[in-house]
């Protein structure tokens, strides 16, 4: 390969990097547009005590998701209970 081909290769290159890190930032704009506006029709749903709707055929639904959260173990619960006085739990 020639000099002048891979000068060219690389300005493209780099070319091709700047319009990269320029779609990500309009990217990372827009889903933060993409947050507010999901945010405030969340609130409105709500506020109207709404399941859904739709519109022009897309159907818009509030989802309600619960986490079970984790279960402690009996060491855990009985450190947070007692604290520090507890060097050792035996299990029978």
């Amino acid at each position: 390969m020639d000099e002048n081909k891979r000068f060219e290769l690389a300005e493209f290159l780099k070319e091709l990097r700047d319009e990269k890190k320029d779609l990500e930032a309009k990217v990372k704009g827009i889903n933060a547009e993409i947050e507010s506006v999901q945010a405030e029709l969340v609130a409105d749903l709500i506020e109207h005590e709404s399941t859904g709707f739709n519109h022009k055929g897309f159907n818009y639904s509030l989802v309600i998701k619960e986490y079970p959260q984790q279960r402690l173990s009996a060491r855990t619960t009985c450190m947070r209970q007692c604290g520090s006085r507890v060097t050792r739990i035996y299990s029978l």
